[in-house]
């Protein structure tokens, strides 16, 4: 499934924003730190759009490692088990490999919150984060 990320540039490297330690390399897979024979909890996933505009209007926690680095909108490729919320049309995702870097499209906003959740969560999980904006029904969808 092709899916769509902004990711920070930061020393020449693709790094997560969020948890500013997540390596992105175009043509590796990146791969779930665990649930490797079920269905990965979400804090293990990589989180992206099918849609570019979704992707370039993301909003990222406060607490985001790298909130304010360069950003990039990269193309994956996912495979494995992955979860959907439509309410924010957002994938999260056991494994991606990036195909291709689009440095000429530069996302708008992404120093947000788009979970709808208060931004001064600190060192919350984006994961926990989402699972609890909605406490009457779990929104992903296997």
């Amino acid at each position: 499934m092709p899916s769509w990320k902004v990711v920070a540039s930061v020393g020449g490297e693709l790094i997560s924003v969020y948890d500013g330690t997540t390596r992105y390399t175009v043509g590796r897979w990146t791969l779930g730190k665990c649930g490797a024979n079920g269905w990965p909890p979400l804090s293990s996933c990589y989180y992206a759009y099918k849609a570019v505009d979704k992707a370039l209007t993301a909003k990222f926690p406060k607490a985001s490692k790298h909130l304010t680095a360069p950003k990039v909108l990269i193309q994956a490729v996912a495979c494995g088990k992955a979860y959907y919320n439509p309410e924010l049309s957002m994938w999260a995702l056991s494994s991606v490999r990036p195909a291709r870097i689009l440095p000429d499209i530069v996302p708008k906003r992404c120093d947000a919150n788009s979970f709808g959740v208060p931004t001064d969560a600190g060192s919350l999980e984006c994961a926990r984060l989402v699972a609890q904006h909605n406490t009457k029904a779990q929104p992903w969808v296997p």
